[in-house]
């Protein structure tokens, strides 16, 4: 006899499952925004240049507010780009929390259209956390700090991959 019902187990995993996204993905976009808060354009300067660049390195930069800023970090490159892109990818991941909450806890917006909306946002997202773990790897073997990686860079990168194997589940 089959039933159209899923077994208690099942449901729990989906439920654990989902409550591990939402912390990871809570976890993605606060070290995005720190990532972005220690992006510097990198150049190959002339040494006049590369000390006007060392001055102004020391100010923080404009559009990052003051709580995002991480200064017991090491300085480092980070492309500006890739400050960006993260970020970018940090909200569009807190937008995929909420929409999934909502679809997921919430009978009246469970409907087979945003079920479906949801399952290809799902590997959407497997895919563009694989990109951003790769983005990340990649941007701290460019810009690399002989003493270590910064702590944000490195958070971004762990937690990509933690919700690129959650999302894949």
């Amino acid at each position: 006899m089959a039933t159209d019902k899923p077994s208690k187990l099942h449901r729990a995993w989906r439920r654990y499952t989902w409550v591990v996204s939402v912390v990871a993905g809570a976890c993605f976009v606060i070290s995005t925004l720190f990532t972005a808060g220690q992006s510097r354009e990198f150049r190959e300067l002339s040494p006049p240049l590369q000390r006007r660049q060392a001055r102004e390195a020391a100010r923080p930069h404009p559009c990052v507010p003051a709580l995002m800023r991480c200064p017991a970090a090491p300085r480092r490159a980070v492309s500006s780009a890739y400050g960006f892109s993260v970020v970018f990818e940090g909200l569009r991941v807190l937008a995929f929390c909420v929409g999934g909450s909502l679809v997921f806890k919430t009978a009246k917006y469970r409907t087979p259209l945003a079920i479906g909306f949801m399952i290809g946002l799902t590997f959407m997202f497997t895919t563009e956390m694989l990109v951003t773990a790769v983005q990340a790897g990649a941007n701290m073997a460019a810009f690399p700090k002989v003493s270590a990686p910064a702590p944000a860079e490195g958070a971004t990168l762990a937690f990509s991959i933690i919700l690129f194997m959650t999302y894949v589940r």
